[in-house]
């Protein structure tokens, strides 16, 4: 399957690639980068959160989403 390079990546790839490439990023950027409206960002976030891929975080007025990367858990 070959994809003709002039033509745009779906908006979910480039949702799992902005949460993949960044350790944090907004939900608010999430909607820029994707073109998606903040419905259905929020619609992936809530799948994601569902299937305990993702963290969020609330800092201040601004909801963050990361992949986890950056925290580290040790019991022990």
């Amino acid at each position: 399957f070959l994809r003709s390079i002039d033509k745009p990546l779906p908006s979910w790839v480039t949702f799992a690639k902005a949460l993949n490439e960044m350790k944090k990023i907004s939900v608010h950027e999430l909607c820029t980068i994707t073109n998606l409206a903040i419905e259905d960002v929020m619609l992936a976030i809530g799948w994601l959160a569902r299937e305990n891929c993702i963290f969020i975080e609330k800092r201040e007025d601004t909801i963050y989403i990361s992949n986890g990367s950056e925290y580290y858990f040790c019991f022990g």
